[in-house]
């Protein structure tokens, strides 16, 4: 008689990890043959039988302990090192606001354990019902019907399995913030600079679609020594921050730790643009070259310095196009072709650039036509960014970086 298929694929599962291998000579026979073949049971084959039996025992007892060091590979949980290792691309999906997080996956196998232990008993009392019953109808009259060890050690060890899978599970769910797990995520809130007056509220009916934060270079051009410089455009990269707002995700900082990350991005990271050196009038001495974006894959932005884990993922650019028209253009397909709707300054406090520049201004933008599921943005949070003196005629280029919250409307 055989174990039921689906415990024989589990077991085979667990005996087919490259983790812990039972011996190839005896493996299969332990894992699929629970009784003898024959359809009467004589007593002179009782001593064989009871041999057979303790190697299926001791067979039974390596799968369980094979089985136990695989429970997150069987249930697709990620290990420890998993989780915590790094943020999704966003080239892949929209983390963390379309894919089920690995807290979700825990709770998931949190409520399915015991609905598998359910199940799993089920399958085998059948399977017993049906061999009893068989065996009853052949035996002799001195044979007994009483389940055999080894059929009593199978449903103890599939039980306990199970319940080690659910402990498992909650070990997993508990790793993850209360809050992350249990109740509904809040939009993260629109910063306020608390100069007068503030840029306009988000427009009604706008849901937000993406939080990135953008480092680059703002451009500007001088007419000639004391001039005032004219801006000309902007070049970034954009990274994704949404799951650092608080309640968010696993990762999510404290709301001011967040705000502030705009400050160390600009003095602790370089700037992710090909420049050309020697190219400007002032103290910044480079700016972008001609084909500034860096290449696929675009490595992700690293703020460890800062005290955050894991680096934020590449999920675009921003520029100005040919008509001068600022574009976000996101590896999902989203994009925003927009206009400056309105400004204010930038807080007192804001972070400087490398050469004491002060903190470009707030900006409220919206959608000019073209755009694909974002109709609006803001820049807040900036850090550097205004021009230098004019020191001569030509180009000027200000690091900065800054949060852009970009909104659309609902799917």
């Amino acid at each position: 008689m055989r174990f039921p298929a689906t415990f024989t694929a589990l077991a085979s599962h667990v005996h087919n990890s490259p983790r812990a291998a039972a011996p190839e000579d005896d493996s299969d026979d332990a894992v699929q043959t629970a009784v003898p073949d024959s359809d009467i049971v004589d007593e002179e084959d009782n001593d064989d039988n009871e041999d057979e039996e303790d190697n299926n025992e001791d067979s039974s007892t390596s799968v369980f302990n094979t089985a136990t060091l695989s429970v997150e590979t069987i249930l697709g949980i990620p290990t420890a090192t998993e989780t915590h290792s790094s943020l999704p691309s966003s080239t892949d999906a929209e983390h963390f606001s379309s894919n089920p997080s690995n807290a979700s996956k825990a709770y998931y196998a949190w409520i399915a354990a015991p609905v598998f232990f359910v199940v799993l008993l089920g399958i085998i009392g059948s399977w017993e019902f049906f061999f009893f019953q068989r065996r009853k109808k052949h035996a002799k009259p001195t044979a007994t019907t009483t389940p055999s060890a080894v059929h009593l050690l199978v449903t103890f060890l599939a039980a306990l399995l199970v319940s080690h899978v659910h402990a498992r599970a909650v070990t997993l769910q508990s790793r993850f913030p209360p809050s992350f797990n249990r109740t509904p995520k809040e939009e993260p809130a629109l910063p306020v600079s608390g100069v007068s007056p503030e840029l306009p509220a988000v427009p009604e009916g706008l849901v937000l679609k993406r939080i990135v934060l953008g480092h680059g270079y703002q451009n500007y051009t001088c007419s000639g020594e004391g001039a005032t410089a004219e801006a000309t455009g902007a070049l970034a990269v954009l990274y994704d921050a949404m799951a650092l707002y608080p309640g968010q995700s696993p990762f999510s900082v404290s709301l001011e730790q967040f705000l502030g990350l705009t400050g160390p991005a600009l003095l602790q990271t370089a700037v992710p643009l090909a420049t050309a050196p020697n190219t400007r009038v002032d103290q910044s001495a480079e700016g972008a070259s001609a084909d500034p974006f860096p290449k696929a894959p675009v490595a992700p932005l690293d703020l460890s310095a800062a005290g955050v884990q894991p680096p934020l993922p590449y999920v675009g650019v921003h520029f100005f196009d040919a008509q001068k028209v600022p574009r976000f253009e996101l590896t999902n397909g989203e994009k925003l072709l927009a206009a400056k709707l309105a400004s204010q300054p930038a807080p007192s406090n804001a972070t400087a650039g490398p050469n004491g520049e002060p903190a470009a201004p707030w900006l409220y933008i919206g959608d000019v036509g073209g755009s694909v599921c974002l109709t609006a943005g803001y820049r807040v949070e900036t850090a550097g960014g205004t021009p230098h003196t004019c020191s001569g005629a030509g180009d000027d280029s200000s690091v900065y970086t800054a949060y852009y919250f970009l909104y659309g409307p609902p799917k």
